[in-house]
């Protein structure tokens, strides 16, 4: 009897996953070619995304913008998969708002391949929701 093999999930996999996530959690992803291949190559991460997006959006409310994007750090050439909060103003509690939602997702995160940062780069939103 022969080994079953586990088949890596497709970019195009990854891209029809990331479509229903983002229409789900109305999410923007500018370049979803760039996010679809690291999600292809990071499979469990992959299966944490819905929920990561479902928890953030529930946070943050509609009127926030989130945007799903694949950092490339210049310095070291690391590259993160982040998810965006971008809102019109910016309150006090922001950032202790933004640790507490990443502290929901963080234990489960610990030993997954692949990066994964819930931040802000603290831009307006100028983009539609949604795909």
């Amino acid at each position: 009897m022969g080994r079953t093999r586990s088949r890596r999930p497709s970019i195009q996999d990854a891209g029809e996953a990331l479509s229903l996530i983002a229409r789900a959690a109305n999410i923007l992803v500018p370049n979803r070619k760039a996010v679809a291949d690291y999600l292809a190559g990071h499979s469990l991460l992959a299966k944490h995304l819905s929920a990561i997006c479902e928890v953030t959006r529930n946070a943050f409310g509609r009127d926030v913008e989130l945007s799903l994007e694949l950092y490339a750090d210049p310095e070291t050439g690391d590259r993160y998969l982040t998810l965006f909060v971008r809102m019109r103003k910016y309150g006090p509690r922001f950032i202790d708002a933004l640790e507490a939602v990443s502290g929901e997702f963080e234990a489960k995160l610990a030993s997954v391949p692949g990066y994964f940062l819930l931040t802000s780069d603290f831009r307006q939103p100028g983009g539609t929701h949604g795909v």
